[in-house]
């Protein structure tokens, strides 16, 4: 027996007040709320596994301008950079913390 049939038969029945309209109208409802808590859930996780990867990426990056920063203060390794690139760098990667720091909260929480 189809859907259709069953919800004929459930609504020709003397207990039942809804019409077969009323009937498919709240199935459909239902099936609505069940995606959207669905998309929503799935949404919730990307968000989680963006975030941590986005963390990670940052301190990666960090990590990294810290390492040239002190190459550069030590004075025993042949590493040496100018104070211009040195301004250019710490300027740059505060740029690109702050930005991606935003751009990550506006997302995670712009609804």
């Amino acid at each position: 027996m189809s859907e259709i049939d069953e919800l004929a038969e459930f609504a020709s029945t003397e207990d039942s007040h809804l019409s077969v309209d009323n009937l498919a109208s709240t199935d459909f409802k239902k099936k609505s709320q069940k995606e959207e808590l669905k998309d929503r859930q799935q949404n919730r996780e990307a968000r989680r596994k963006y975030s941590i990867w986005i963390f990670w990426l940052l301190v990666g990056y960090l990590v990294v301008v810290f390492s040239i920063l002190s190459l550069s203060a030590c004075k025993c390794v042949c590493f040496e950079l100018s104070d211009s690139v040195l301004i250019t760098l710490l300027t740059t990667t505060t740029a690109n913390v702050i930005g991606i720091f935003i751009i990550v909260v506006k997302y995670l929480f712009s609804k």
